[in-house]
């Protein structure tokens, strides 16, 4: 690569490093990209923009360009210089632009650094120590850690100071940038500017030197703002943007970001005249205006509508001349113009961007409905250019915006009836002093004149009369324009006569509303004659139309027309010369009927449609809107051989026919099983060769230019074919659907239409049309072996005959291979003949044949498929391959039927995504189908116990947990959550530490089970039945042992008092305490036991009588309430309750005992 282009693809880097390597301050990278863009941009062709304008382009073009070849004439270099090294870039810039090379830069450059590598290598070695940067002359450096003297910019990580020896700059520097819309205009309008044209153009960039072209659009450029603004910017600011951009350190937005893309003045520190001020938030004050001048004497008015806008501000110098009005001479204000503000009497101020007008014709300001200045008067216009301000003020000659139309508001105007001079204005009432004006306009562009015939005339009644003095328009088309105070100017287009049609070459006028010596069109306000010296046309016209099928046999086919085919080709247009393709479909051309058929119609009826058609009023239907779709021949008045005729309603007539021949000995074959329809009838010419049958047209009377087919039946049918491909191209063969309405009838006659005459065959015997089998008749077949083939409904059928073939190959190299060709089925069934090879594909056509219905053919394929499992069961996150095999079991597809549930791939693996179930079902070529129903668990780890309850040091102190996992694989981990309560060990054995709660989980992979385990300290409690027993009395002392496990001791503390068994029952022995102590292991309790001594006193007589079945009661009373107890010595004497009474049994003695308390006492009873 030659070391130039190398410079030219890292400018910024090589630049800087060649100053550095030679000894001269860096200077801003900004301006030294200026020095390309700059010669770029001045040497870029220009595009014609609208008419006129080249002269202008050229003129800037060629300034430009000699601003470049000044450039690009400049010295040599000299190496030790920096104006030599600025030099070299102009050098090298004007070298790219001619695509020449300099020897002896190059040569210059070679002892300086050798070779292209060597620079390069050189420069990156310079640059990577760089930390310095000129500002206005001064020399700063700049760093990425802090230093002593350094100062850091913000927070930004970048430190900066002043070069020893070097004074700082301070107050505010001078520069220009560019600027968008809102931030050119900021401060200085009230409201958001407005582009007020939206047809730009790409030339726009080589006329404004100020717009800010920024992206090129399909409409042209777009404008985003404004280039070479003035502005000031605090030193301190723009030194640190200068610093943060060297490190790359530059943010996003904010004022840093603006002041780095200011480019400094040539003396940066004198104040300019006119500029913006660059705040210390990013954003711009209002401009400092240099008021060049203030014209007060200028007229304005306001256009509307204007060709560059809604509206359009002309501006009128009278004792000034600043704004460019022509191509040549020095104006103040011309393409140099930054921006132009329009402020209102009620102090609205609204900013325009740049516009084709505006720039060009300053006195021309275009704007829209939308700029929010409907409504205001324009009380003053500032042009902005980069010298300073132009002031125009208007004062009480203030122009109004006038409002634009309202929905649905437009002119209501026509020449008033009979009356060729007056107009009639409808509507006036909505205009505020409403003056109207009609003119005329010839010529265009610079030769354009407006003629008016009634000039801005206050209507009577609505009515404006024409200046008789005033030549009219030769065409008679006038503008009707109403004027008022209150909305813009608004017009129509009136036409007395119009331009005149020409009808085989006789000429019409025609006008809306009555006219002398004018023919009204029935049923319409258009009024029309033949030109002065012109015979209008009288009786029948010839040519020729496109017509839909029913509009083609209309009157020749009494039956419905059928398109005899649906695999419809986009060959079709290519191939039928007669056939209205109208729609590409995605299945091919879809035919709607035929084009140029010769028609005949009325001249009358022919003119008054070509006049209907012109004045844009056609109906949507009847005669008119057929006959404007005729194209006469170039005789139109010579009748052709055959042709149909439009009626008035609108319709045709029957083709009036020119029978070219009638054949009658040609043979007709019927084949129910054609390719290109239901049933195809073949015509087979003896004597006769009018049908087409090979590729050539050539030699045939009827071939590819046919229009259409009718089928006759004997029964007196008449059925029209639509185009298809084999009935136009091989015309000797007829196919047609099923619903084509010939089932069961016999074709008689066919009639080929061609556009010159009729060709027409006649088979005496007829062709019968049998009809097609029902849906109750379906033959259903289907394998029942690989050899054997079982179909339904045979029995239906009239001595049926079945075929099974496979076709290879297409067109006339297809072949016909049949395992059974009109075999006999037994029971149904038809054996194949297993010697035939067989198709790859295994797809087979069955076909029925029977002598009562048309052949029935269905599309049959073996196979076989099926799942090695029917079902299973996944856990979700977990996959399983499945595979579907058999017979004929090719490019296998599976399917999911949940894909929330279960994914499948296009190889059948599936994915389990959530429980539930899925069906997965795979589909071989051959059609076949397999299904698999999988259900998807979720994964989990259960624990055998959910809580437990443990015993420090007691039983028991130890479980063992044990986990079981479901679709989750790996170690199972067992954690407490409180180890000082319960441990865990790695197998699940859990030990009680301390009393308290803890929770053991059980993890495997990210599923988890829990168990509660709640401890307990061991111990052992003791209760007596009765804590007070009298002398004799008993108490059983009852043990709960918790987390104690052995045998239980009772042992008494005084034995004396009381005794107690091994069983913990206590007997009272004498009045006294004693202590009962339960021992169970080393846990004890103990329980206080008094014995009392009791009394027992019987109330009632201690010798009783009774009879047999009597009662009598013993009373006792025994000290605290103790509990009595009645026995009887000799219950077949007597009986006692637990309440003491006594019931005789029989005669004898008996004893009842008292007790309570130890103490037993007698009561004798006698029953007598």
């Amino acid at each position: 690569m030659h070391k130039w282009k190398l410079f030219k693809k890292s400018a910024a880097l090589v630049l800087s490093s060649a100053v550095i390597a030679s000894g001269v301050p860096v200077t801003a990278m900004a301006s030294e990209a200026e020095v390309f863009s700059d010669v770029s941009e001045e040497t870029q062709g220009e595009t014609a923009q609208e008419e006129g304008e080249n002269e202008d382009q050229e003129s800037v073009s060629q300034d430009q360009l000699e601003v470049g070849e000044a450039d690009i004439q400049s010295e040599e270099p000299e190496e030790s210089d920096a104006e030599a090294i600025q030099e070299e870039v102009a050098e090298i810039s004007a070298e790219e632009i001619q695509q020449e090379e300099e020897p002896q830069i190059q040569e210059d450059t070679e002892e300086a650094f050798g070779d292209g590598e060597a620079f390069m290598a050189e420069a990156g070695e310079v640059l990577q120590d760089a930390s310095e940067i000129t500002v206005a002359g001064v020399k700063y450096l700049w760093s990425m850690q802090p230093a002593e003297g350094y100062t850091q910019i913000g927070t930004t990580g970048v430190y900066v100071k002043v070069a020893d020896g070097q004074t700082a700059l301070n107050g505010k520097l001078y520069g220009t940038t560019t600027l968008s819309y809102s931030e050119f205009y900021a401060g200085d309008t009230t409201q958001e500017s407005y582009d007020a044209i939206t047809s730009a153009t790409t030339s726009k960039n080589q006329i404004f030197a100020n717009e800010d072209s920024t992206e090129v659009t399909s409409s042209g450029y777009q404008i985003q703002g404004v280039k070479n603004v003035s502005v000031a910017v605090d030193a301190e600011t723009y030194v640190d943007a200068q610093a943060l951009k060297a490190a790359s350190k530059l943010p996003r937005e904010g004022v840093y970001t603006e002041a780095a893309d200011i480019t400094l003045n040539e003396a940066p520190s004198q104040e300019t005249g006119q500029y913006k001020t660059l705040n210390t938030d990013g954003t711009y004050s209002a401009t400092k205006f240099d008021v060049k001048a203030t014209v007060t004497d200028a007229s304005t008015q306001i256009q509307a509508p204007s060709i560059w806008g809604d509206y359009m501000l002309v501006v009128k110098e009278a004792g000034t001349k600043y704004l460019r009005n022509s191509r040549q001479g020095d104006f103040a204000v011309g393409g140099n113009t930054l921006g132009v503000i329009l402020e209102t009497a009620s102090g609205k101020k609204v900013g325009l961007r740049h516009t084709y007008e505006i720039w060009v014709q300053p006195y021309e300001l275009a704007f829209s409905a939308g700029s929010g200045l409907i409504g205001e008067k324009i009380s003053k216009v500032t042009y902005i250019t980069p010298d300073g301000s132009y002031v125009y003020e208007f004062g009480d000659k203030a122009p109004l915006v006038k409002k634009q139309p309202e929905a649905g508001m437009k002119v209501q105007a026509a020449f008033v009836k009979e009356n060729t001079t007056q107009v009639k204005v409808d509507g006036l009432d909505k205009y505020e002093n409403p003056k109207v004006s009609v003119y005329y306009t010839t010529g265009s562009g610079h030769g354009k004149k407006t003629t008016y015939v009634v000039d801005h005339a206050v209507a009577e009644n609505g009515v404006v009369t024409f200046d008789s003095s005033v030549a009219r328009a030769g065409d008679e088309i006038y503008t009707v324009m109403i004027s008022s105070d209150n909305y813009v100017d608004m017009t129509k287009n009136i036409t007395l006569t119009g331009q005149p049609i020409t009808v085989s070459n006789v000429s019409y006028y025609w006008v809306k509303g009555a006219l002398d010596g004018y023919t009204q069109i029935p049923g319409t306000d258009i009024y029309y004659k033949a030109a002065n010296g012109h015979q209008a046309l009288t009786g029948i016209l010839y040519g020729t139309a496109s017509l839909s099928y029913e509009e083609f046999y209309a009157g020749d086919a009494t039956s419905r027309k059928y398109d005899s085919v649906t695999s419809a080709t986009t060959r079709k247009s290519t191939a039928f010369g007669n056939a209205d393709v109208q729609n590409l479909t995605e299945n091919g051309y879809e035919i709607a009927g035929v084009k140029k058929v010769s028609v005949a119609t009325d001249a009358k009826t022919y003119v008054e449609a070509r006049i209907l058609s012109e004045a844009g009023e056609l109906p949507e239907s009847g005669a008119y809107i057929e006959a404007a779709g005729i194209t006469l021949g170039r005789t139109p008045t010579v009748e052709p051989g055959q042709y149909k005729t439009l009626n008035a309603d609108g319709t045709y007539s029957a083709t009036k026919f020119n029978v070219k021949a009638t054949v009658t000995d040609a043979e007709a074959t019927l084949n129910t099983s054609s390719r290109w329809g239901d049933y195809e009838i073949k015509v087979k010419e003896t004597s006769t060769k009018y049908l087409r049958d090979t590729k050539s047209d050539a030699g045939f009377a009827v071939n590819s230019g046919i229009q259409g087919m009718i089928l006759e039946t004997t029964d007196g049918g008449k059925y029209g074919m639509r185009h298809m491909n084999e009935m136009w191209v091989k015309v000797y063969k007829a196919a047609f659907a099923k619903d084509a309405g010939l089932e069961g009838k016999t074709v008689n006659r066919i009639t080929y239409i061609m556009s010159d005459g009729a060709y027409v065959y006649e088979f005496a015997d007829g062709i019968y049309i049998k009809p097609q089998a029902t849906e109750e008749m379906d033959v259903s077949p289907e394998f029942t072996d690989s050899t054997h083939v079982k179909l339904a409904n045979l029995d239906k059928y009239k001595n049926p005959k079945v075929s099974v073939f496979y076709t290879t190959g297409v067109g006339h190299d297809s072949q016909t291979t049949y395992l059974v060709q009109d075999g006999v089925a037994a029971d149904g069934v038809v054996a194949l003949d297993s010697t035939v090879a067989r198709p790859e594909n295994e797809t087979y056509t069955v076909r029925v044949s029977s002598d009562d219905h048309a052949d029935v053919s269905v599309q049959l394929v073996y196979g076989t498929i099926a799942f090695k499992e029917n079902s299973g069961v996944l856990y979700i996150g977990s996959s399983r391959q499945l595979e579907a095999a058999g017979e004929n079991c090719k490019d296998v597809t599976y399917a999911s039927d949940n894909e929330t549930v279960a994914s499948v791939d296009e190889n059948g693996k599936v994915t389990a995504k959530a429980a539930g179930t899925a069906v997965i079902t795979a589909t071989s070529a051959a059609g076949k189908t397999a299904q698999y129903k999988l259900t998807v668990k979720t994964p989990s780890v259960k624990l055998n116990a959910s809580a437990k309850t443990l015993y420090v040091k007691g039983s028991p102190a130890i479980v063992t947990l044990k986990a079981t996992t479901a679709g989750v694989t790996g170690k199972v981990t067992y954690t407490s959550s409180k180890p000082s309560v319960v441990a865990v060990a790695a197998n699940g054995k859990v030990t009680a530490k301390a009393a308290g709660t803890a929770v053991i989980t059980a993890k495997c992979g990210n599923y988890k089970a829990t168990c509660k385990i709640t401890v307990k300290k061991p111990s052992v409690k003791a209760s007596a039945s009765a804590k007070t027993v009298f002398v004799g009395g008993t108490s059983q002392i009852t043990v709960k042992k918790t987390g104690v496990s052995g045998k239980v001791t009772y042992t008494s503390s005084n034995k004396s008092v009381a005794v107690v068994s091994a069983g913990g029952k206590v007997i009272a022995k004498k009045a006294g305490t004693a202590t009962i102590t339960v021992k169970c292991g080393s846990y004890k309790a103990t329980c206080k036991i008094t014995v009392k001594k009791g009394s027992l006193k019987i109330t009632s007589k201690t010798a009783v009588s009774v009879k047999a079945k009597k009662t009598t009661a013993i009373k006792a009373a025994a000290t605290s309430k103790a509990k009595i107890t009645y026995r009887s010595s000799n219950t077949k004497v007597a009986t006692v309750s637990s309440k003491g009474v006594v019931k005789g049994v029989k005669k004898g003695k008996a004893v009842i005992y008292v007790s309570s308390n130890g103490i037993t006492k007698k009561v004798t009873v006698t029953v007598k």
